[in-house]
């Protein structure tokens, strides 16, 4: 209770205890005094009843005082509360009793996809596309795989250490189909705990590949986005200095195929998986390098063929390795990127492409495989919230006949994005792809494609 409700409540007191002691030296009075000699019956009863009331009204207004500090005091403690669960990081709520702050947010995703010939499935994947011999009518898809609901934390140890956690998960996992509810598999995208001291921050769990591309990826309505692009998500253990340098060793899978059939472990393949991966990069805000080196294993038989060839016994030990360069500039309203990728044996790490990281040919010898890719895109900033992307990727394969026979893919994706209302974005958006097969067949494809997307 404050200082001015404490007077506020002894005047309270002290009049009404003189208004008692007013109205019982009325009342003791007796008829042959001076006053009684003034004053009538009448204006004693009066006297009397102003008395009652404003004793009345006294005993109210301490009632009041009373029910008026309650509310005050239970107001102060919610807003106590209230602030010790305010957190100082916008977007986050802190656990109350504790230094952790969380954060859940994600978006919900429609995509309207229409196919002019085959379909190519819930993302344009280019390598797909139909030659004239398989070509087809046009084919329509809705579906919502995309959406994605993600929770980080952030914990302040008091000491200059902080750790944080992030958990993200998407529908594009496998099961489902569209006969019955649609319902395809929730899947693990990041899973990842970060402990930051003043050197650095050293990453542990599922995260992007730290030989990946953070600056020059554009911004596609489609899934995947433009050929070539290095493009992976594997546990690690990574740690990132303050001067931009990062080091990381990452979970290996030796992919590949040939005369072994599909080599990769995960997959019943004859790949062994021996030791990780070891990626650097070096990245700022507008530039950006990293590399790869990899040992890509395979042990195991050639596959047995109809005639009963084959058997060929395999103990191929490889060294994969690949570069990345990659970044960006503002040029007024339009933001210019580029990326190139190259290397022997990171099929895997490229995307839109599948190109082999080894080859087994038939006398059981392997070969790593050489990639190149390169991107470039331009993002047209109109307004605050309406913007345009024009995005060309390329992927090659240096011997097609050892990488599942795919020469070249080339994509191009323009897009038009309007944000209508806050935390909501719509794009539309047409793709072309096209595809050259080292027997000399190609393909193409082209996709219209239209999302709604609702941030949370």
């Amino acid at each position: 209770m404050s200082t001015n409700q404490l007077k506020e409540k002894s005047l309270c007191k002290a009049i009404k205890a003189s208004l008692v002691s007013s109205g019982l030296a009325v009342a003791v009075l007796t008829p042959g005094t001076v006053f009684a000699e003034a004053t009538s019956q009448q204006t004693i009863d009066q006297l009397r009843q102003q008395i009652q009331i404003l004793t009345d009204r006294i005993n109210t207004i301490e009632v009041e005082q009373e029910k008026t500090t309650a509310v005050a005091e239970e107001v102060v403690q919610t807003v106590e509360a209230e602030r010790e669960a305010r957190s100082s990081t916008p977007g986050y709520f802190k656990i109350p009793g504790t230094d952790t702050e969380v954060e859940i947010s994600g978006y919900v995703k429609a995509d309207f996809i229409y196919d002019t010939e085959t379909d190519l499935g819930d993302s344009f994947i280019a390598s797909s596309a139909p030659t004239s011999d398989n070509a087809g009518d046009g084919h329509t898809r809705f579906h919502a795989r995309q959406s994605r609901i993600r929770v980080k934390s952030n914990s302040d140890l008091g000491n200059g250490t902080k750790i944080g956690t992030h958990i993200e998960g998407d529908f594009f996992g496998g099961g489902g189909n569209e006969s019955f509810s649609n319902s395809t598999g929730f899947r693990i995208r990041h899973a990842a705990a970060t402990f930051t001291s003043g050197s650095g921050t050293l990453l542990v769990g599922q995260y992007w590949s730290n030989f990946g591309d953070f600056v020059a990826y554009p911004g596609t309505v489609d899934f995947f986005g433009p050929a070539g692009k290095v493009f992976a998500r594997q546990a690690q253990i990574r740690y990132s200095f303050n001067n931009g340098f990062e080091i990381a060793l990452e979970n290996p899978e030796t992919d590949g195929s040939g005369a072994a059939g599909r080599l990769d472990e995960s997959r019943g393949g004859i790949g062994r998986d021996e030791t990780p991966d070891i990626t650097i990069a070096w990245r700022n805000s507008n530039l950006e390098f990293s590399g790869v080196l990899r040992d890509l294993t395979a042990v195991g038989t050639t596959e047995v063929g109809e005639d009963g060839s084959g058997g060929v016994p395999v103990n191929v030990s490889e060294t994969g390795w690949g570069i990345n360069l990659a970044g960006g500039v503002n040029a007024g309203p339009v933001y210019l990127s580029s990326s190139v990728t190259f290397g022997e044996g990171v099929g895997d790490y490229i995307i839109n492409g599948f190109g082999n990281g080894l080859f087994i040919d038939e006398s059981g010898n392997g070969e790593a495989v050489e990639s190149l890719s390169y991107n470039f895109a331009a993002k047209f900033n109109w307004t605050d919230s309406t913007s345009s992307l024009i995005a060309f990727g390329h992927f090659e394969n240096d011997n097609p006949a050892r990488s599942n026979g795919l020469d070249t893919v080339d994509t191009l994706h323009i897009n038009y994005k309007w944000a209508p209302f806050p935390s909501t974005s719509m794009g539309v958006e047409l793709i072309l792809g096209e595809v050259d097969f080292a027997d000399g067949s190609s393909g193409d494809a082209t996709r219209l494609q239209f999302g709604v997307q609702r941030n949370f």
